[in-house]
């Protein structure tokens, strides 16, 4: 196994960071420009984050964990899993997460339990599942 110090593609853990996040952000209805602003830093620096673009140092992590009122395990949750050799099916979480990361999922989610109709609901569900499996 050779060390790639430099890498062309983000590192998954930063990708679920950042998608973690993002997720979190955005359950606290607050903007990246505010959380920016918390930290002192820009809402690009923010997006930079979320999108693994830049990688996030120990400290900013830190402060973003504080911000969100979060632990900082939080951002890690998974992978402390794996890390104790525990088994763990993280599919639908990994799922969800960047379900949650998407504005459209994180706006769908928002509006489906506005729905009265239960049936109406599960017509959405099939129509949804018939478009992913086709593509």
């Amino acid at each position: 196994m050779s060390l790639n110090l430099i890498e062309s593609e983000p590192n998954p853990i930063d990708i679920g960071v950042g998608s973690k996040i993002r997720v979190r952000r955005r359950f606290l209805k607050m903007s990246q420009s505010d959380l920016a602003a918390q930290l002192g830093l820009t809402f690009q620096q923010i997006q930079k984050y979320e999108t693994a673009s830049n990688r996030v140092s120990a400290s900013v992590l830190y402060k973003i964990s504080q911000a969100l009122k979060m632990p900082v395990s939080y951002f890690f949750e998974s992978y402390l899993q794996e890390a104790e050799d525990q088994p763990a099916d993280n599919t639908d979480e990994k799922d969800i997460t960047e379900f949650l990361a998407l504005s459209e999922g994180y706006e769908l989610l928002r509006s489906f339990p506005k729905i009265k109709s239960r049936k109406l609901r599960r017509m959405i569900v099939d129509f949804a599942k018939e478009i992913s499996e086709s593509e």
